[in-house]
């Protein structure tokens, strides 16, 4: 996560106060609390908030994690407006008739598509590293820095991605493409997927985290 500038950033009591710890603990105040999930009925995220979300009227204070998800949130916002307005721009190309127009507004087009998907991604992922204390998750993995965690969700999402890839193409063919066109892509789907199963179980062994079998 990319570092907050002074005015975002939450200082802690002890960082403001010279005799902070001189005080009495009943007098000592607490950091503040990650404000995310705080109307839910588990009471919202357990950290200490480092990030002003409005640091202008030092509003809604945030963890990193939760920060970093909002942020990335945000982006995926961006990219899905662009999404529709390349879209927009297709459809009048087409309308009109024009080749050269309707060749960049594809161009475009794809382009926001990709970048949607890309940061849609990136964004589930912060969410659940954000959310993942508030989901019981046992306590090795909860000892994982953000590093390390986001290393090994982003390894288990794309071997579970792979595995649903190739059976969407055995289950759901159209008809639209060959058997021979079929069968290649399915072998290359069922290598890598082979390999980013195994890629996601030795890491987790690395981190000492028991692989449980699916059900």
């Amino acid at each position: 996560m990319t570092e907050k500038t002074n005015e975002e950033r939450i200082p802690r009591p002890e960082e403001v106060v010279a005799t902070y710890e001189e005080l009495p603990e009943n007098q000592k105040m607490q950091p503040l609390r990650c404000r995310a999930g705080s109307s839910t009925q588990d009471g919202g995220c357990p950290r200490d908030a480092t990030t002003w979300m409005h640091p202008e009227d030092r509003d809604y204070p945030m963890c990193g994690e939760h920060a970093r998800a909002n942020e990335l949130w945000l982006e995926c916002n961006e990219w899905s407006v662009a999404e529709e307005i390349t879209g927009d721009w297709l459809r009048v190309a087409r309308a009109w008739k024009s080749y050269e127009l309707e060749r960049l507004a594809l161009h475009a087009h794809e382009g926001a598509k990709e970048g949607f998907l890309k940061a849609n991604a990136k964004a589930e992922l912060a969410s659940e590293i954000a959310d993942a204390p508030r989901k019981g998750r046992k306590d090795k993995i909860a000892e994982l820095t953000p590093e390390q965690d986001e290393r090994l969700r982003r390894l288990i999402n794309r071997s579970d991605a792979l595995n649903n890839a190739r059976y969407d193409l055995e289950d759901h063919a159209t008809g639209e493409v060959s058997e021979k066109r079929l069968r290649a892509s399915l072998a290359v789907l069922v290598e890598e997927s082979e390999r980013a199963n195994e890629e996601a179980h030795r890491y987790s062994e690395e981190l000492g985290i028991a692989v449980e079998p699916k059900k």
